[in-house]
């Protein structure tokens, strides 16, 4: 088993950061591929998986590292930085190992986390599917879109609606499928976050034995800690919210560069007499800057500070 597993928080919390420093140049040369090829690139994927990224919210005893609220919010903050489309398929494979973990049966948990390997998973939480309850399992059908990570993902989790057999009811049920097993349509072009390559994918008449799927009606996690009592949305917005932290930080930064560096054409005329100055002007610079960068770091120290009140999310589960 990984021995960060056993770690103390805090020490959980400086592996999980060191590892993003050490992932820094991979997923930075990967970034503009990423754009290209509409998906991360493998060297991207190899890094987020050999350091243990990928597993960060895994249950420890499934061999993640099953990290609290406030350091998930760091670690996704800063690799959001490095690389928008990399961390966001860096949330996305985290909640799917947060959810198939922490709720599947023994026998699924089993084939999909083998030997202390966290598998990597994608899906989609919208209900684009019916299943249909048959002896041993289900047998489902649909679309869904959104599949962010869905190329180099192994498992995938599709919400279904389970239909009764009068016909009058439905209720949601997760269903876990090898992505070997689904159809990926290729419509994924868009202007920006290219390489997350969030896809949609479909199956037809597809037997999901019973041990694959998780009823939604109920929320109890059959292994881990406090962190998997947490519903929707508490157990995934900090990975929304640190998604945002890292963007806005690193887009001021490339403002303050570019406001440091270009010239108005009026300016460029007025240096040739020995004027001029930057587009943004020196007196104006920090205000600037300083009021955008404040408004981050406020926001970030509030939502850290509401994640980590246990009355925040009291309750929760119930």
């Amino acid at each position: 088993m990984n021995p960060i597993c056993a770690a103390e928080p805090a020490e959980k919390r400086r592996f999980l950061l060191q590892a993003v420093v050490s992932v820094r140049d991979v997923l930075a040369a990967g970034a503009e591929e990423s754009e290209i090829l509409r998906t991360l690139p493998p060297a991207s994927v190899a890094a987020l998986t050999d350091t243990g990224l990928f597993a960060m919210k895994a249950p420890a005893e499934l061999g993640g590292a099953e990290a609290d609220p406030v350091t998930q919010l760091e670690v996704i903050e800063a690799t959001s930085y490095i690389d928008p489309s990399a961390e966001w398929c860096l949330a996305i494979c985290n909640g799917g190992v947060c959810i198939t973990g922490a709720f599947l049966p023994q026998p699924a948990v089993e084939w999909l986390f083998t030997n202390g390997r966290t598998p990597r998973v994608a899906g989609s939480f919208t209900p684009g599917g019916k299943a249909v309850a048959v002896d041993g399992g289900y047998r489902i059908s649909g679309r869904w879109p959104w599949a962010s990570g869905i190329r180099h993902a192994e498992w995938l989790g599709a919400m279904t609606l389970v239909e009764s057999n009068d016909g009058n009811s439905r209720y949601p049920r997760m269903s876990v499928i090898p992505a070997t097993q689904v159809q990926i349509h290729d419509n994924w072009h868009v202007s920006g976050l290219k390489g997350t390559g969030s896809c949609d994918f479909s199956v037809a008449d597809l037997f999901v034995p019973e041990a694959f799927t998780i009823d939604l009606r109920t929320w109890e996690p059959k292994r881990g800690g406090p962190l998997y009592q947490l519903r929707f949305p508490g157990l995934l917005i900090n990975e929304l919210a640190g998604f945002a932290l890292g963007v806005a930080r690193r887009s001021l930064d490339a403002i303050i560069d570019l406001a440091q560096t270009k010239r108005r054409a009026t300016e460029n005329r007025q240096s040739l007499l020995g004027g001029g100055g930057s587009a943004c002007d020196r007196r104006r610079r920090p205000t600037l800057a300083g009021g955008a960068g404040t408004r981050a770091r406020n926001f970030r120290e509030g939502l850290a500070d509401c994640v980590r009140r246990p009355e925040t999310f009291s309750g929760a589960a119930g």
